[in-house]
């Protein structure tokens, strides 16, 4: 699913020129603790509702912002992006273009709304561990390799290691019956690093990571 469909329709950043007040009744009438100042096409300002809620009324509020570089671009599964809200500790994202372009904010609110029932990371299937290189790495193509063998994603995550400069993926499928699947990575060029089962989880490597995966929602 593409970045856009998660896109708040409703809710836009706040303009250059916005004064403090202003920008307090922005974060109240859309219950935000954090947004945006738009500073032209290309450029946003981090604003936390915490840094102005003290300050003069008529003062500017883009003086207490600071600059954000973390922009996403490309096709993204839902829960890349719950992994960005959870990695950066926010609440609110921005949306660019393949030109650079802004296009509009993603709020973590709006994103749990649209996404697919938590409890479904429970239900039996297996969670494979890939790694592979950094400037590989596609969510969408992890997802249609899973999919091209009749399963169903239900939860994807990944890490950067800044070690061996690789993305460790951590897949969750509905199927349970997975070499097919191992496979077919593995003839992609992906490094298949562990598999397991629900049944499986007495073993003390994989159960970590399971619990890991389940606490970022809340599950546990």
């Amino acid at each position: 699913m593409i970045d856009r469909e998660y896109i708040d329709k409703n809710l836009h950043p706040l303009f250059n020129a916005a004064l403090v007040e202003e920008a307090i009744i922005y974060f109240l009438e859309n219950k935000l603790s954090e947004s945006f100042i738009l500073s032209g096409s290309e450029a946003l300002l981090l604003l936390k509702f915490s840094d102005i809620i003290n300050e003069d009324p008529l003062e500017s509020a883009a003086q207490f912002a600071s600059p954000f570089d973390f922009k996403i671009t490309a096709s993204l599964h839902w829960s890349q992006l719950l992994t960005f809200f959870n990695t950066l500790n926010i609440g609110i994202l921005p949306a660019f273009n393949n030109n650079n372009e802004f296009v509009g904010l993603i709020t973590r609110n709006a994103l749990i709304s649209r996404i697919p029932d938590f409890t479904t990371l429970e239900e039996p299937g297996a969670i494979i561990l890939l790694e592979c290189d950094s400037i590989f790495y596609a969510a969408s193509e992890v997802i249609r390799i899973a999919e091209m063998h009749n399963t169903r994603v239900v939860a994807l995550f990944t890490h950067y290691d800044n070690a061996t400069k690789t993305i460790k993926i951590t897949l969750k499928v509905t199927l349970q019956e997975i070499r097919d699947i191992t496979g077919a990575y593995e003839r992609f060029g992906y490094q298949v690093t562990g598999v397991f089962m629900n049944k499986d989880l007495d073993n003390d490597v994989y159960a970590d990571r399971y619990e890991s995966l389940l606490r970022i929602f809340d599950l546990k």
